[in-house]
């Protein structure tokens, strides 16, 4: 028998041989556990070991660390012990909580198959309802791109036209203006001739027929080394 002294003020010896003598009287106990009554009295049971079990987990962390070894030991054996008293009650009552936990799972799949098949058939129900619903929405769907398209084409042909009328003002007003630079041009290039075949009857001997078959044989480049400064 183990000698105990760390934790005499949670548990003697007494006390732990007192338990143990119990729960020998109790060794082959057996009860109907659904009996409120009978598992009332195996809770009690129970709990008077599972409360000096706790005491005892308590005082090892409030002892004195130093001493940790012996402590550690010694609540250890005094665990083991109470562990064992407490197995008629404690073998009980986890068999009739196997048995519980049990027959809440059968009870929660029963429960849980009913929801599923309620579900699955609201669920049909609930698209029968829809499917005339949904293909109305489909259909209101399909016409409102259809509307959709339809303005997106005309704003396209509305703005290619107008491209295209943008495009025929601005080449006839650039044709205008190359019209106009190429009159001008020609004005000017007809003073330029007008202007050099005078200044060549200003030489003795050259008359306006000769002055002018000078100028145009300049101008289409007969003469070497001899240009017209436009």
């Amino acid at each position: 028998m183990s000698n105990i002294s760390v934790f005499d003020s949670s548990v003697t010896e007494a006390k732990l041989q007192y338990i143990e003598k119990v729960s020998k009287e109790y060794e082959d106990f057996v009860g109907d556990m659904d009996d409120n009554d009978l598992r009332k009295f195996v809770k009690g049971k129970s709990s008077e070991t599972t409360d000096i079990r706790k005491a005892l987990e308590s005082s090892r962390i409030a002892i004195n660390r130093s001493n940790t070894a012996k402590v550690n030991a010694e609540a250890k054996v005094i665990d083991e012990r109470l562990a064992m008293a407490n197995k008629p009650f404690s073998l009980l009552m986890d068999a009739h909580k196997v048995k519980r936990d049990k027959i809440l799972a059968d009870k929660k799949a029963r429960q849980d198959a009913k929801d599923l098949a309620f579900e699955i058939e609201r669920d049909h129900e609930f698209a029968l309802l829809m499917d005339n619903q949904v293909m109305q929405d489909k259909a209101a769907a399909i016409q409102v791109q259809m509307d959709r398209d339809a303005v997106i084409a005309t704003q396209a042909a509305e703005l290619a036209r107008a491209e295209l009328l943008r495009q025929q003002e601005a080449n006839a007003s650039a044709e205008a203006v190359q019209m106009a630079a190429r009159a001008a041009d020609k004005v000017s290039v007809s003073k330029i001739l007008r202007a050099a075949k005078e200044d060549l009857m200003l030489i003795e001997g050259v008359d306006e027929a000769l002055a002018k078959d000078i100028v145009l044989s300049i101008r289409n480049n007969n003469i070497r080394n001899t240009t017209i400064n436009y």
